[in-house]
C-alpha cells in the first residue's frame, strides 16, 4: 500500500492535512521536508470469555453462527490504527467482521477447541449473507475431521485472505460451524478471532 507524500513547509513546521479524518496525523521523514500519512493497517485479536469446556458451545447437526464477545484475558486491540474511520474490526454484538471500505483486503485466522465423535467431520466457514440459514453466501469453507476420541480435546484453526465488496461491506461476516453433513454434535470452546486489515481499497481515504 503506497504511502500519500505531502511536502512540508519546513522540517518543524507545517499546516495539517486533512485525507478523509479531520485531523489526520503528518509523519515527518528525520531531517527533510517531506511527511506522510500513515498507513491505515490495523489488527485485533478477539478472544472469548463465555464458552469454555464445562460449558461449550453445542453445535448438534446443525449451522450455528460463531460468538465470540471479545472479553477474554487475551483480547488485544492495541493495534487497531487511529487512522482508520472504525473501533473494531469485529462487532461483538452481531458476531460479525466489519470491513471498512469496498476494496479492503483482510486475513483472518478462526481458532477453537471442540470435542465430537471420533473421525466426525464438520465445515467451518465464513457467510456475508444477512440469513445464514434461509439464504446463504458463503465465500470461505473448509471441512475439518475430529481425529481423537469421544471427549477428547482437538484444536482447530481456519486461515483464510479475504476482501469486501459491496454485499461484506454492507452485512458484515459471519463465521459459523456446520455440522449437518455428518450430523454430529460438536462442543467448542476457547473462541479466538484474529483479524489483520492488509490492504485499503484503492482511492479510500480511511
Amino acid at each position: 500500500m503506497a504511502n500519500e507524500l505531502i511536502k512540508l513547509t519546513s522540517p518543524t513546521t507545517y499546516t495539517q492535512v486533512t485525507a478523509g479524518n479531520t485531523g489526520d496525523i503528518l509523519i515527518q521523514k528525520t531531517g527533510g521536508d517531506v511527511g506522510f500519512l500513515a498507513d491505515p493497517t490495523s489488527w485485533a485479536l478477539y478472544a472469548d470469555s463465555t464458552y469454555t469446556d464445562v460449558s461449550p458451545l453445542s453445535i448438534n447437526n446443525a449451522k450455528v453462527q460463531i460468538a465470540c464477545d471479545g472479553l477474554g484475558g487475551t483480547t488485544n486491540k492495541t493495534q487497531l490504527s487511529p487512522n482508520i474511520a472504525i473501533t473494531d474490526l469485529w462487532d461483538a454484538v452481531t458476531n460479525r467482521i466489519t470491513p471498512v471500505n469496498i476494496g479492503d483486503a483482510y486475513s483472518l485466522r478462526l481458532t477453537f477447541d471442540a470435542q465430537g465423535p471420533q473421525n466426525a467431520y464438520f465445515d467451518i466457514g465464513l457467510d456475508i449473507s444477512s440469513d445464514i440459514i434461509n439464504s446463504p453466501i458463503v465465500i470461505a469453507r473448509e471441512t475439518k475431521i475430529h481425529p481423537k476420541g469421544t471427549g477428547v480435546t482437538s484444536g482447530y484453526s481456519f486461515d483464510v485472505p479475504i476482501f469486501s465488496l459491496s454485499t461484506f461491506t454492507t452485512n458484515g461476516g459471519a463465521l459459523f460451524i456446520d455440522t449437518r453433513d455428518d450430523a454430529i454434535q460438536l462442543d467448542i470452546f476457547n473462541i479466538n478471532v484474529f483479524i489483520c486489515r492488509v490492504h485499503r481499497a484503492i482511492g479510500a481515504e480511511v
